[in-house]
């Protein structure tokens, strides 16, 4: 996992390459990348390269929801939930543009990942169990969903799904959605991402997701 910029400090970051010397696919390969490790405010600063150079394009909504969906995680690695949310949340508006203008960037625009990319990202073939589950190191979890709400955080709506396995319990926070097609209480499901310590216990939000 990798360190990012610490909030309250001064933006030092560079990329390792000059821009426009790399193709776009690769800029958005290495983002990518950063956004696995954690390195959000580093994976918002290299994608934001590629928003430059599509101006005038039909996927250039897309990639403004992807850098806001890096930024607000970046705020939530950083404690600032409010801020996380609010920035996701406008994320999200990027969405009906992601699926209109298709990126190879692997990250939505609400700030998930597609779990046969996370997959192929991460190397977690296999679930490991929510007992043993530590906050900041990625795994991929499985389990039934037990408990569904929707509440506002930062008057942004946002989906907290609860998954119990047998041996423990993990809270899934989908924000700015209201609803996830087939996700009901019963239903076996498959999350991958990131668990964050917080008041709820370990978190992962808007992670990768699979219905089983």
């Amino acid at each position: 996992m990798g360190e990012t910029r610490k909030r309250g400090t001064r933006a030092t970051f560079h990329p390792g390459w000059e821009p426009g010397t790399l193709p776009e696919e690769e800029v958005l390969r290495r983002g990518g990348a950063l956004y696995d490790d954690g390195m959000y405010w580093e994976a918002h600063e290299v994608w934001e390269e590629v928003w430059r150079r599509r101006k005038g394009q039909p996927d250039r909504d897309f990639l403004k929801g992807l850098i806001q969906g890096a930024a607000g995680m970046w705020h939530l690695s950083q404690g600032n939930y409010k801020g996380a949310v609010s920035v996701l949340g406008r994320a999200g508006d990027g969405r009906a543009a992601g699926d209109r203008g298709h990126v190879q960037a692997g990250t939505r625009a609400d700030g998930m990942i597609p779990m046969e990319i996370a997959k192929s990202r991460s190397g977690h073939e296999e679930t490991v169990p929510m007992a043993t589950a530590r906050a900041r190191v990625r795994a991929r979890f499985e389990g039934d969903v037990r408990k569904i709400r929707i509440q506002p955080l930062a008057a942004v709506p946002t989906l907290e799904v609860v998954l119990d396995d047998g041996t423990g319990r993990l809270t899934a926070l989908f924000m700015g959605r209201r609803g996830i097609a087939g996700v009901e209480c019963g239903r076996r499901l498959a999350i991958e991402g990131t668990p964050v310590a917080g008041e709820r216990g370990l978190t992962l939000y808007n992670p990768a997701y699979d219905l089983r």
